[in-house]
């Protein structure tokens, strides 16, 4: 045999052991992804996949079902709210909050939106656009609710001449027995 023929025997057995190589890999890593999937999760729900199940922080695996609101535990059923924002529950302050989410100049036509924090079913949102501690504009509009907070029906007000320079804007809202206000400004 000569040298050329030596050479393309070598070159043959070395891309066939590669070839081995990568197929015994491939199988490899199939069958070690099938018995990965293939293991039975001895936590998984037996709701048809509507709840998810935590971990409790109490020792224990509990499992949350969204749709009734309530927590299972090891220990069976128990109410428990779950909390889904962080920080203190805002239908539950003294007072109402909120902020202007939109302002703007159009055709000369101020449009203001505002976001309430809490769920409101009815109630009057009272706007004053001030300037130098003195009334320009006043107006009032209803409450509409949104999924789980609110908002003022809207504001768009025609400008007037005088209403030119830096003017404050304040909003009072009120429903049943709870009151807030939102203030902000806007340059004209």
């Amino acid at each position: 045999m000569t040298k050329k023929h030596q050479k393309q025997k070598k070159n043959l057995i070395k891309y066939a052991l590669l070839f081995v190589l990568l197929i015994a890999a491939g199988v490899i890593s199939f069958f070690v992804a099938k018995s990965f999937f293939d293991k039975k999760d001895t936590n998984k729900p037996d709701d048809g996949g509507k709840s998810q199940v935590v971990d409790g922080g109490k020792g224990g695996i509990e499992k949350v079902t969204p749709d009734q609101g309530q927590v299972t535990t090891e220990e069976g059923l128990e109410d428990k709210n779950i909390v889904q924002y962080d920080g203190d529950d805002p239908n539950a302050s003294e007072s109402l909050t909120g902020v202007i989410t939109y302002s703007s100049i159009n055709d000369g036509v101020l449009s203001i939106r505002v976001n309430i924090d809490q769920y409101l079913t009815e109630g009057t949102c009272n706007i004053y656009l001030t300037q130098n501690e003195s009334t320009l504009y006043s107006d009032s509009v209803a409450i509409i609710d949104a999924a789980s907070t609110s908002t003022c029906e809207g504001f768009d007000i025609s400008l007037t001449e005088e209403m030119t320079g830096s003017i404050q804007i304040l909003i009072d809202i009120f429903s049943g027995e709870k009151v807030g206000q939102i203030a902000g400004g806007i340059d004209l």
